[in-house]
């Protein structure tokens, strides 16, 4: 590698870094910069990210078109039968998480997680639904020309409180929006103790000359709460999911001013739509054999505190049979959880693929992964020394494949000067030179290939390590030793009364340790003069770049950096090698 080769990856990795400084994103760009709010610990319950501006009304642009003025009169007669308010509450609770539902559109306000929380020392459990719950679970349909929204309306529902437990698993909670004569819409929740899902009955009564389409829709307005202190990276990781005939459709967007975007319609069997953030999840799965619409949309706003979010929300558009459209039922089922394999895989089977463990040739490897660090789990109770133990095995499991890169490395060492006698004879003869070099690995059995493809093949197993320890619930508020409070976030020793460029004021230990031993391993492998500069570069570069890591993703990468340097001290070269230079001056 020239100087100019070593000059070009500089100047890309300063530029990488530039394009994230505060700097560009206001000169460049023309961004606002906005202070965080997790600088000191996760904010009150009152504060998680529920301050936001409230959702607008929501529009009716999956029904039909606007309304005309026959369509208001039949709209307002019937909406003047109907009763707003405030509406009452219905309590839910289970082993899984306490619930607040709304007689207010028969709609689910609160969710709160028994198991998961804010913070390692909180004991705020963590609250899923954002914006009160507005609109979601609500229901709507075209009247005439224009849209009846039942997200305002008081439903009736008989019970106030539901308590579950392992002798008591089931029960329902029946909500009735009274329309007008026989007229009903009825919406039966079925709860289960040890789940994180509910069963949603839709019921429509006597509507057929009401609805005047033949079809209603199926609101979740609210999006999610974000949930972790490091609030960058659970926007970064909130997304927007339709999933159809096995595929997978997503819908993203950045928090930036004045953003929007719209995914969809789609039509046809529609397995689920989801809303997620980094560590859980709210889908919706239609148990309907009949035509589904679905239809997601994405926009950003700014805070009260001055910060940009974003926010999704998702439409399922039922249409409903000729043969049964005076008694028509629908049934939904609804997860709002955490997304943990072992959880989300007992659902539709394309559900796993929310968890975002890459394309398909690595899943295999990714759920792999999660299984033995599960299992190790079992037996271990700390999931600091899990990592440790689970880098060991990787090791040996990648033993053999190392081995012969690191054989072959030292092969081509050793060939070294040969090859660069020839090159010098034969600098004016490229593809005499090439034959020559042929020859010459033939005559000393060395593949030049032997090197690159081992690591190749280990490529798949370590994308995907890198991918589930990143993303993985498990190791979320889970501590180690000393200052090592959470795996799942950088590991904060201290907040320093100053800024460093491009690292900011919190001090992370383990990335620079990462970067020394990288460091150390480099020096160890390099043998050419001229990738000298390489050693330093790239263990500089990725320490920058793997700093705001989450700290379990660091600690194995150092172990296992740590682990490949005495593999390497300890793997000896071949023995029939021998010193090869004095063969090709002698011949």
């Amino acid at each position: 590698m020239d100087k100019r080769t070593v000059l070009a990856f500089i100047l890309i990795g300063a530029l990488l870094v530039f394009t994230q400084t505060d700097y560009y994103k206001e000169k460049v760009l023309g961004l606002e910069k906005v202070e965080p709010t997790y600088e000191q610990e996760m904010p009150s319950e009152e504060k998680v990210v529920e301050d936001v501006k409230p959702l607008e009304k929501p529009d009716d642009d999956m029904q039909s078109p606007t309304a005309g003025p026959a369509g208001d009169d039949v709209t307002s007669q019937i909406e003047s039968n109907l009763t707003t308010g405030t509406g009452e509450d219905i309590e839910i609770y289970t082993s899984k998480y306490k619930a607040v539902f709304s007689t207010k559109g028969a709609t689910v306000r609160r969710w709160e997680l028994t198991d998961y929380f804010y913070g390692t020392e909180s004991e705020i459990p963590v609250q899923l639904i954002k914006d009160d719950g507005y609109g979601n679970l609500a229901v709507k349909f075209a009247v005439d020309e224009d849209t009846l929204m039942t997200h305002d309306f008081l439903f009736s529902a008989d019970k106030k409180t539901v308590h579950l437990s392992e002798s008591n698993t089931e029960a329902t909670v029946r909500f009735v929006l009274e329309l007008g004569d026989r007229q009903k819409l009825i919406k039966t929740y079925t709860f289960y103790n040890d789940t994180y899902h509910f069963d949603l009955d839709v019921e429509l009564i006597n509507l057929d000359d009401m609805i005047s389409d033949q079809k209603y829709t199926l609101d979740w307005l609210s999006g999610l709460n974000l949930t972790e202190k490091n609030t960058k990276e659970d926007l970064n990781n909130s997304k927007a999911y339709i999933f159809t005939g096995g595929d997978k459709e997503e819908l993203s967007i950045s928090a930036k001013p004045k953003e929007s975007k719209t995914l969809g319609p789609v039509e046809g069997q529609i397995d689920w739509i989801g809303i997620r953030s980094k560590y859980f999840i709210s889908a919706i799965f239609p148990k309907s054999d009949n035509d589904v619409s679905a239809k997601l949309k994405a926009n950003s706003f700014k805070s009260s505190t001055g910060e940009f979010y974003k926010n999704y929300s998702g439409h399922l558009q039922m249409k409903i049979p000729e043969r049964n459209k005076n008694n028509y039922a629908e049934r939904f089922q609804v997860y709002i959880g955490p997304l943990d394999y072992s959880t989300v895989k007992q659902y539709h089977s394309g559900f796993e693929k929310i968890m975002g463990w890459g394309p398909g040739f690595i899943r295999p490897f990714s759920k792999l992964v999660i299984s033995v660090f599960k299992f190790l789990h079992n037996y271990i109770p700390n999931y600091g020394w899990v990592l440790i133990i689970f880098s060991i095995l990787v090791k040996i499991v990648v033993f053999p494949l190392t081995r012969k890169s690191y054989v072959s490395m030292h092969e081509m060492q050793k060939l070294q000067p040969l090859m660069a006698e020839l090159k010098e004879k034969y600098q004016n003869d490229p593809q005499r030179m090439n034959k020559e070099t042929m020859k010459l690995y033939k005559e000393h059995g060395v593949n030049p290939l032997s090197g690159c493809l081992p690591m190749l093949l280990q490529m798949p197993l370590l994308w995907s390590i890198f991918l589930v320890f990143r993303n993985t619930i498990q190791l979320r508020q889970e501590p180690f030793i000393l200052w090592i409070k959470d795996l799942s976030a950088p590991d904060t020793i201290a907040t320093l009364p100053f800024s460093l460029p491009f690292l900011g004021a919190d001090l992370h230990i383990i990335p620079l340790l990462m970067g020394a031993t990288m460091f150390l391993q480099q020096k160890m492998t390099m043998r050419d003069p001229k990738q000298k500069a390489m050693v330093y570069i790239m263990p500089l570069f990725l320490t920058f770049i793997f700093y705001s890591f989450p700290s379990g993703l660091n600690l194995y990468y150092t172990l296992f950096n740590v682990f490949s340097m005495l593999q390497q001290k300890f793997t000896p070269d071949r023995k029939d090698t021998g010193d090869v230079a004095p063969a090709l001056s002698k011949k």
